[in-house]
């Protein structure tokens, strides 16, 4: 719904007319949450170099969604070589994480052993987004 109001009215998504006007909220969704809502176990916890948290199922579900993911299916064709590639996803990984380095901050200055702390808010968070 989201995607033919915003297409149509919103001048081809040039306005996000679905959520300021008619209030449909927006819905993050990949597809480690699908395969978490299948039943699939969460397997170990692992951190990934400037990605951050994940677990098995998160990790095997976020290489699904760049192998679905049209905008990163175009960057791979678009960019000439390997060296362009990797520029626009090191790019995309540090604004990721400039984003969210208060929130970084803050918790490592809460939390009295960092790791098992990030890794109980990771999982919960995650159970959460699956039972949405």
């Amino acid at each position: 719904g989201r995607f033919i109001i915003n297409t149509t009215v919103g001048f081809l998504g040039f306005f996000n007319v679905a959520s300021e006007v008619y209030e449909i909220k927006e819905h993050q969704e990949d597809f480690g949450q699908t395969l978490g809502v299948w039943g699939v176990p969460a397997g170990p916890h692992i951190v990934l170099p400037l990605l951050g948290p994940s677990n098995l199922r998160d990790l095997s579900g976020r290489l699904a969604d760049s192998l679905l993911d049209p905008i990163d299916y175009q960057r791979l064709n678009i960019l000439e070589n390997n060296w362009q590639s990797l520029g626009v996803s090191t790019f995309k990984a540090f604004n990721s994480f400039s984003q969210s380095m208060d929130a970084y901050k803050t918790m490592s200055k809460d939390a009295i052993d960092l790791y098992p702390f990030m890794k109980n808010m990771y999982e919960q968070r995650r159970s959460a987004q699956i039972k949405e």
